[in-house]
C-alpha cells in the first residue's frame, strides 16, 4: 500500500509525487483508496468496490471477496479495453456497472461504490433527503441522483446505474443498496464519497432534533471565488525555526481531527497565530492525509504565501485574530454531531454536564452569510464568555488560547452534541440548575 508524505517532501516534490500516484501507479492507488474507505468505516471487509481508467483505457478494479482492510497493489485486477481480465483474483462482480458509467461521460476517470451506514440509511427512504443544506460539504458534488433497485452484479443493475449517470450527476443513491460517486481521479471520487457520507450523518442527526433550517439563497461558488479568486501574495517568505515548529503542531492537530472524524479529508480547517496578527492556516481542499508542513499557508496583512490557496475561511480567521489578542487558534469544522445543530433550529444546550458548560459556556448561532461576507460580525459576537459559535448551514467555529484548548473545545462540543441528539428518543433532558451554574462560575472562574 502506498504511504505518502508526512512533511519530508517540499511542496513541489509532494505535488510531483501525487502526480505519479494518480497517473502512473493505478494498482497502488486503487489499493490505497479502497483501504482508506474501509479505515473510514465507509464499508465492510467484503463490501464496496472501486475502479479507475488508466491512460490506455484499461480498467483497474478492486477484487471480489478479498479483505478491503488489507489490500495490496498485486490484489488489484486489470480489465483491458478488449475485455481481457488479468490478475490474481476475480474482479468485483459489479464491474459491469463500472463499465457502463464510463460510457456516459469521457470526463469520468474513477468510480467509487460503498455501503456507508448514513447513505445506506437514506437509500432506504421513499423521499430523498436534501444534500444541499451544508454547501461547504456538498457543493462540488452537485445534485445527488437516484437509481432503482436491481440484483447486485446483474446487467439490470448496470443499466439502471448507467441511466442515472447519463446527465450531470456526480453521485447517486442506489435504492436499498448504497452509493456511487465519480471523479476525475480516484482521490476526487473518494472525497465526494466521504463528504456525502458526512452530510448524510449530519442530516440524520438533525432530523432527530426537529425542524431544519432551509439553506439561504446564497451563491456559494461565488462566495468561494470572492475569498480565493483575487489573493494577494507575499513575494518571498522563509519560515524561521519557531514557525516551522508551529507548522508541525498545526499539521498534527489537523491529522488528529481527521482521525477523530471531526472533519473529512477536504473539509474544515484549523489556523494558529504566530507573532502579532500573522498566522498559519490549512490549505483549501487539499487532502489532509497527504499534507506536509510545507502545505500550511502563511498569512500576513491580508497576503498569503505565493502559489498557495488558504482555506476559504481565512478572512474570517484574520478578522478574529485582529479583534481578539487572546485567541491563538481557530477552527471551522462540520462534525456529524454538532454539525446537525448547524442545520437545525434547535439551540445548542451547554448546561448538560459541568465539563460542557465550563468548556463551552454559551454557543450562539450566527448567519451563514456572515462567515463569508461580514466576518467582523462574527468577531464581534465572540467575547470572554463566547468562545464558539455555530454558523447556520455551514460549520462549528471554535477558538482557543492554544491548539490544545481549541481541540479540547471541539471535542467537548461534539460529545455534547451527540449526547443531546441521543437524548431526543429518551425523553426531556434535565438542565443544570441556575444555582449550580453560579457555583461553577464561582469555583472555576472566580465570579461572585
Amino acid at each position: 500500500m502506498v504511504t505518502l508524505s508526512d512533511g519530508k517532501y517540499s511542496n513541489k516534490q509532494f505535488k510531483r509525487f501525487m502526480y505519479n500516484i494518480l497517473k502512473l501507479l493505478p494498482p497502488a492507488l486503487v489499493a490505497e483508496i479502497m483501504t482508506r474507505i474501509y479505515e473510514r468505516q465507509l464499508t465492510t471487509p467484503s463490501g464496496g468496490n472501486l475502479s479507475m481508467l488508466d491512460d490506455e483505457g484499461n480498467l483497474w478494479v478492486s477484487p471480489s471477496q478479498i479483505d478491503k482492510g488489507s489490500l495490496k497493489a498485486d490484489d488489484i485486477v486489470m480489465i483491458s479495453k478488449s475485455g481481457e481480465i488479468t490478475g490474481q483474483h476475480q474482479p468485483t462482480m459489479e464491474y459491469l456497472f463500472h463499465q457502463g458509467i464510463y460510457k456516459t461521460r469521457k470526463s469520468i476517470k474513477a468510480v467509487t461504490h460503498a455501503h456507508p451506514s448514513g447513505l445506506v440509511t437514506l437509500s432506504m427512504l421513499v423521499k430523498p433527503p436534501d444534500f444541499s443544506l451544508i454547501p461547504a460539504l456538498t457543493n462540488e458534488i452537485g445534485p445527488v441522483g437516484l437509481s432503482g433497485y436491481a440484483l447486485p452484479g446483474s446487467q439490470a443493475l448496470g443499466d439502471t446505474v448507467k441511466a442515472a449517470f447519463s446527465g450531470k450527476t456526480n453521485a447517486i443513491l442506489m435504492e436499498n443498496h448504497g452509493v456511487i460517486t465519480i471523479g476525475k481521479n480516484l482521490l476526487h471520487s473518494f472525497h465526494r464519497l466521504e463528504n456525502l457520507e458526512q452530510m448524510a450523518n449530519i442530516y440524520i442527526n438533525a432530523t432527530r432534533l426537529g425542524e431544519m433550517n432551509l439553506m439561504p439563497e446564497m451563491n456559494y461558488p461565488a462566495l468561494v471565488k470572492n475569498s480565493l479568486g483575487n489573493l494577494s501574495f507575499i513575494k518571498k517568505h522563509l519560515p524561521d525555526e519557531a514557525e516551522m515548529k508551529m507548522r508541525k503542531s498545526l499539521l498534527e492537530f489537523l491529522k488528529r481531527g481527521y482521525a477523530r472524524q471531526l472533519m473529512t479529508a477536504t473539509s474544515g480547517c484549523i489556523s494558529v497565530r504566530l507573532e502579532g496578527n500573522r498566522f498559519l492556516i490549512s490549505p483549501f481542499e487539499e487532502d489532509v492525509r497527504y499534507m506536509g508542513t510545507s502545505d500550511m499557508v502563511y498569512i500576513e496583512q491580508g497576503q498569503c504565501e505565493r502559489a498557495k490557496k488558504p482555506s476559504v475561511y481565512w478572512k474570517l480567521h484574520e478578522a478574529i485574530y485582529r479583534a481578539h489578542p487572546g485567541v491563538n487558534s481557530i477552527a471551522c469544522m462540520q462534525p456529524a454531531g454538532v454539525g446537525a445543530f448547524c442545520i437545525s433550529e434547535i439551540p445548542f444546550e451547554t448546561r448538560t454536564i459541568p465539563e460542557s458548560y465550563l468548556m463551552l459556556k454559551t454557543v450562539p448561532k450566527v448567519l451563514f452569510e456572515d462567515a463569508y461576507q461580514h466576518p467582523y460580525r462574527i468577531s464581534e459576537v465572540l467575547s470572554e464568555d463566547v468562545h464558539n459559535v455555530i454558523v447556520e448551514n455551514d460549520c462549528f467555529l471554535a477558538t482557543g488560547s492554544s491548539l490544545f484548548q481549541l481541540f479540547d473545545r471541539i471535542e467537548v462540543a461534539e460529545f455534547t452534541a451527540r449526547s443531546l441528539i441521543q437524548s431526543t428518543s429518551l425523553g426531556k433532558i434535565r438542565r443544570i440548575k441556575d444555582e449550580h451554574i453560579s457555583e461553577l462560575e464561582k469555583v472555576f472562574f472566580g465570579k461572585a
